[in-house]
């Protein structure tokens, strides 16, 4: 008869036993996808994890074949850490290659501060479909209001030089309001650690545009996880109670090894869209496309490399290299990264730039801290995320059926960010990984050019008053062209222009606004994670 000690000895054994089984058992279940699922190793970047803005918003291309309704798309057990962290649905998108839709996963999002998501959706337009994009809209606005289109652009970049090596230009933008339009010129902004500001700018949809106010966010390693693109070879979705889980993650680094924006500017896509083929679809690289159209991410993550001469030249080089051959283009799928890895037997910094996507369970440890969620919480998350489609269902038949009576359509309002007292950790503070939520936004310190506001009929140029945003939100259209205004700024002096068109104006000096304050906590570290990349794993509830 065994003691109770050697009894004890044994139930530990069997536990570690069980424990070990089921390890083994959760790595073998999202080793590889299920059949009928090919996980992509290039494609659509999520548009609610990043999105280029549009200077010059335009309808999108159309395709030739109606998508799928949208997928039954069950969260992840696992999320990064943080109490604002937000599951945010996939979606259909079309691939040039196999002339066909393949499933963009959804993504775990930690959402800008007060900003609340409005997903986007295909309609019926002439000789095809058409995608029309998401948004995030502000937390506070209770309608999406639809306007005409916005008069042609003005927007020639910079009037004047930037008054130092690190400031970011910011594109100018039409405003509507009291039933006229107003230009607002671009200008150079102050960076800030930590923030990506999002310009003002509009979206195109059947029913009109929509103004969408600048915005802070965050950079994209702390924004939560973004998961990889699969394709169906069979229509899974057909079979009852049949659901799909994403599981494979983008890493970062090789998602900005080979970041594309796009046809018509509506998408970032990452992986092989590399030659003189895909440019003529509309593909361009982030790098060439970046300083040209002053794209938000490009300017900031420029900003970080700033003490790095040869980041940039090393993005350019290593297109030009993949372009010639003399570098492995990245891989299609994860069955062919898988190959590839295999072949090359070591892995020099190359060959760690073409393994994009990884499974969600080697993901856990180091820099990216996941946690498990429980039966309660993945339920939350599915109820979040159905709101969300039955919002996408509202905008596809209002937008579908033309602009709406009144211009506008209900918008649900989001609780705001909770704000919290900052953390104590001043290192914590310095920069956290997917924070919660923040204490307090930076505001827009602008400097060197000056907007200047343009009334379109009649045209004539009106000197604003010296001004400060002091919103913590950005300048929203709402309080546009007026200016809040501060003594505090020295005046500005107007030029006489060198074109009647590109009025010139100079600020002496400008204050400095104060650095953002953190609340300390879980999540990403610098350098770390991965963002995105999922597996879509066939299940039944």
């Amino acid at each position: 008869m065994k003691s109770p000690l050697q009894r004890a000895g044994t139930i530990v054994v069997a536990l570690a036993v069980l424990l070990i089984s089921h390890e083994l058992a959760s790595a073998q279940q999202t080793a590889a996808p299920d059949d009928g699922i090919s996980v992509q190793a290039r494609g659509p970047v999520h548009e609610a994890f990043a999105q280029p803005t549009d200077v010059k918003p335009v309808p999108g291309p159309t395709e030739p074949k109606q998508p799928p309704d949208p997928i039954a798309e069950e969260p992840p057990d696992q999320k990064p850490e943080g109490n604002n962290v937000q599951w945010v649905p996939g979606y259909w998108a079309w691939d040039t290659d196999k002339q066909d839709y393949l499933w963009v996963s959804g993504s775990w999002r930690v959402p800008p501060p007060n900003r609340t998501w409005v997903p986007g959706h295909w309609v019926q337009a002439e000789g095809g479909w058409q995608w029309v994009s998401g948004f995030w809209a502000s937390a506070t606005q209770s309608q999406v209001q639809y306007v005409d289109q916005p008069p042609a652009s003005l927007e020639n970049g910079p009037t004047v030089p930037a008054p130092d090596d690190s400031s970011i230009y910011v594109p100018g933008c039409w405003f509507f309001q009291a039933g006229q339009w107003a230009w607002r010129a671009g200008y150079w902004l102050e960076p800030k650690p930590g923030w990506v500001w999002t310009p003002s700018h509009y979206c195109y949809t059947p029913a009109g545009y929509v103004f969408v106010d600048g915005y802070w966010d965050y950079p994209l390693e702390d924004r939560g996880l973004l998961f990889a693109p699969v394709y169906f070879t069979q229509p899974l979705w057909q079979t009852p109670g049949w659901f799909y889980q994403p599981s494979y993650c983008v890493g970062f680094d090789g998602l900005l090894a080979s970041l594309f924006v796009g046809p018509h500017h509506h998408h970032y896509y990452f992986g092989d869209y590399y030659g003189a083929g895909y440019a003529g679809l509309g593909f361009s690289p982030w790098y060439a496309y970046g300083p040209r159209h002053h794209d938000a991410l490009f300017g900031y993550t420029r900003w970080q490399h700033r003490g790095d001469p040869s980041w940039y030249a090393g993005l350019r080089n290593t297109y030009q290299a993949r372009v010639n051959g003399s570098l492995p283009r990245p891989p299609h799928t994860l069955q062919a990264q898988s190959a590839l890895l295999a072949h090359s037997g070591s892995r020099n910094g190359n060959v760690n730039n073409l393994q994009i996507v990884t499974p969600l369970h080697q993901v856990r440890g180091g820099n990216a801290r996941l946690t498990t969620l429980n039966p309660s919480q993945i339920a939350a998350h599915r109820t979040q995320a159905e709101s969300l489609g039955q919002l996408r269902q509202s905008r596809t038949r209002i937008e579908a059926a033309g602009k709406p009576a009144g211009g506008s359509i209900p918008l649900p309002l989001r609780t705001r960010d909770t704000h919290i007292a900052p953390a104590a950790d001043s290192a914590a503070m310095q920069r956290p990984r997917l924070p919660a939520s923040v204490s307090t936004l930076p505001q827009v310190t602008t400097h060197g050019a000056l907007p200047q506001i343009i009334n379109q009929a009649p045209q004539t140029y009106r000197a604003p008053a010296p001004y400060q945003y002091q919103s913590h939100y950005g300048p929203s259209v709402q309080r546009a062209p007026a200016i809040t205004t501060t003594p505090r700024l020295p005046a500005y002096t107007a030029h006489a222009p060198a074109h009647v068109n590109t009025p010139h104006w100079s600020m002496p000096s400008y204050q400095r606004a104060p650095a953002p304050v953190f609340h300390g906590g879980g999540g990403y570290h610098a350098g770390g994670g991965y963002h995105g990349g999922g597996h879509s794993s066939g299940h039944k509830r």
